[in-house]
């Protein structure tokens, strides 16, 4: 969360507009407040960083922007069976613990999940997508 809120503040953009870290602050994972934070070096904004229009501007003229946005607001991850070798690392590293392991096979709770993907990133199998 940290890391994310610094890259926010990089390229402009308040990190307290940004949902999915208002979610984790809110469920105790951290904060987002840059005075919290300790960084090593200077912070430094990118010059010229463009940011795309946030919020309800970049929403309200398209349908086609909503359908997209939202096909990835409800995006989860799903283990393949035949590449998981239930090692566990998926679960251990669930900042919400919104994934467990019965039978031998990863599954998540959609209710707890905040969509962060970490467990894809950190598969060692490579064996969980996004559905």
């Amino acid at each position: 969360m940290a890391l994310d809120s610094v890259v926010a503040h990089m390229m402009g953009c308040p990190a307290q507009r940004l949902p999915f870290l208002q979610r984790a602050k809110a469920l105790g994972l951290g904060d987002f407040d840059l005075e919290k934070i300790e960084i090593d070096g200077e912070l430094i904004q990118i010059p010229n960083f463009k940011l795309p229009p946030m919020g309800d501007q970049a929403r309200a003229g398209s349908e086609a922007i909503r359908a997209f946005l939202h096909s990835k607001a409800i995006l989860r991850p799903k283990a393949d069976p035949s590449r998981c070798t239930a090692c566990g690392t998926c679960v251990a590293q669930c900042p919400v613990q919104a994934l467990s392991l019965p039978e031998d096979l990863p599954i998540v709770d959609a209710d707890i999940c905040i969509a962060c993907f970490c467990c894809q990133e950190i598969c060692p199998e490579k064996a969980i997508t996004l559905q």
